[in-house]
């Protein structure tokens, strides 16, 4: 079961959001102190979204009055990268979890490898086939197919501006929980993307 089918009065990591607003700056050239100083027409744009989003900030830390903010990332459609591979076109929540390297890529790519490489990726233990990527199920009521977040895009909620009042409003746009088994999932998948090693 990838949703919780009674969700938590509290709110938790992975729990999905309607209608929040999701911002992403997109510079027209690199920006600096000096060169928006310089800049006599605008050199950025903002990207305004409307629709699913899902909280990114782990559950401990989301109550704490400290916390200045909210981290969010918002739900995507799938990208061609999971399409195109096939251990993932029956059920795409697969990649939320490690994979053998032979599931991790698209067959024309294992196959073009040699006896030998595929032996040596065969001991390796499984991994994530792409790291960045994590995979919400279709639920009818709200999304009629699949999606993604990118650990790459995430966006701020200022708790301070609205001070206890963002719990309330929060819980009012809240449409799914995600079940123990994937709220596991993806605070896993989140602390590899933060702390894996560097890939060769």
């Amino acid at each position: 079961m990838f949703y919780a089918d009674n969700p938590s009065p509290e709110i938790l990591q992975g729990d999905v959001f309607a209608g929040l607003v999701n911002t992403g700056i997109i510079p027209s050239n690199f920006l600096t102190a000096s060169t928006l100083r310089k800049e006599h027409s605008p050199c950025f744009s903002v990207d305004l979204g409307f629709g699913y989003s899902t909280i990114v900030t782990p559950s401990c830390e989301i109550p704490k009055p400290e916390r200045e903010y909210l981290a969010f990332c918002p739900l995507l459609p799938i990208h061609k990268r999971i399409t195109q591979i096939e251990f993932f076109q029956q059920d795409p929540t697969r990649f939320n979890n490690p994979v053998d390297a032979e599931d991790s890529m698209p067959k024309p790519k294992w196959e073009s490898k040699s006896e030998d490489e595929k032996d040596a990726l065969r001991q390796k233990p499984k991994t994530y086939a792409i790291f960045n990527y994590f995979v919400f199920e279709k639920f009818e009521d709200y999304f009629s197919d699949y999606l993604m977040i990118d650990f790459n895009f995430v966006f701020n909620v200022s708790k301070k501006k609205f001070q206890d009042k963002l719990y309330n409003l929060l819980l009012g746009s809240r449409v799914l929980q995600l079940s123990f088994e994937s709220q596991k999932a993806l605070k896993s998948k989140l602390v590899n993307y933060y702390f894996r090693e560097e890939e060769i």
